[in-house]
């Protein structure tokens, strides 16, 4: 399933910056329930999703 996903800010990013419209991508989305989160490799997570 195609969504949209906020950019990463690069590691060197400044902390405080001016508010502008974030920079999104579309990836695929892999849902996975939660108790099956520790069977998984290291990697982001979400518990909920914002409509």
């Amino acid at each position: 399933m195609a969504a949209k996903r906020e950019k990463l800010n690069a590691d060197d990013a400044d902390l405080y910056t001016e508010a502008k419209p974030a920079d999104t991508e579309t990836v695929n989305l892999t849902m996975v329930p939660y108790y099956a989160w520790a069977n998984r490799q290291d990697g982001q997570m979400r518990v909920w999703l914002n409509k």
